[in-house]
């Protein structure tokens, strides 16, 4: 419901793998926290370049590679500046 995603587009997320419930049957999933984020991400990459759900997977892939790659940067920066 925060994501504003349908059951359908959901569906197709978890199995392209950018989103992972907590339990493996449909009727029972609950996500963590960070997936709404993630979901939201979905939902604009989705209303702005008008990708499907494995191109926006794969966009979501890439940019989660790039956060982490960005969060490493600055703990070295960090660790330089001590």
């Amino acid at each position: 419901r925060l994501s504003g995603l349908s059951r359908a587009e959901l569906q197709e997320l978890v199995e392209f793998g950018a989103l992972e419930p907590d339990a493996p049957r449909v009727e029972d999933w609950t996500f963590p926290a960070r997936t709404a984020f993630i979901a939201r991400r979905a939902r604009g990459l989705r209303m702005t370049f008008g990708l499907d759900s494995e191109a926006t997977s794969l966009v979501l892939g890439l940019l989660e590679r790039i956060d982490d790659m960005e969060e490493r940067l600055r703990q070295m920066e960090r660790q330089l500046l001590r």
